[in-house]
């Protein structure tokens, strides 16, 4: 009895998880609006460059929701980063023709302009 339990379970956990793996039958978020990250004064300072990275997913209305830094750059560059990303738009993900929650990586860099002298990158 318990044996057809745990494979009633298990086959109920791997039906699900092909469930929620299925590709996107139509299209990925399309970012349409983006906006420039700001500098912070202590980033600039110090010549700090990179890439933040970040977790968002893009709700059917087309806005990050739910951002997580996934790759900080510290300096007040996270911050900037997430409070750019908020103010982007995007074309939501479809399934089927139908606007979907869909996760997203993003990547926002940060680069001095060529003029600094010394830059260091992180």
């Amino acid at each position: 009895m318990l044996r057809g339990v745990k494979a009633a379970v298990l086959l109920v956990f791997v039906w699900a998880q092909a469930l929620l793996a299925q590709p996107y039958s139509g299209f990925a978020p399309n970012a349409v609006r983006k906006s420039s990250p700001e500098y912070t004064e202590t980033a600039r300072q110090a010549r700090i460059e990179g890439v933040v990275v970040l977790y968002a997913e893009i709700g059917t209305d087309g806005r990050a929701r739910h951002i997580r830094v996934i790759r900080a750059l510290g300096y007040g560059l996270d911050r900037k980063a997430v409070e750019s990303l908020r103010r982007w738009r995007s074309e939501p993900a479809l399934r089927d023709g139908v606007p979907v929650v869909a996760p997203a990586t993003i990547e926002i860099p940060f680069h001095l302009p060529a003029s600094a002298a010394t830059r260091v990158r992180v």
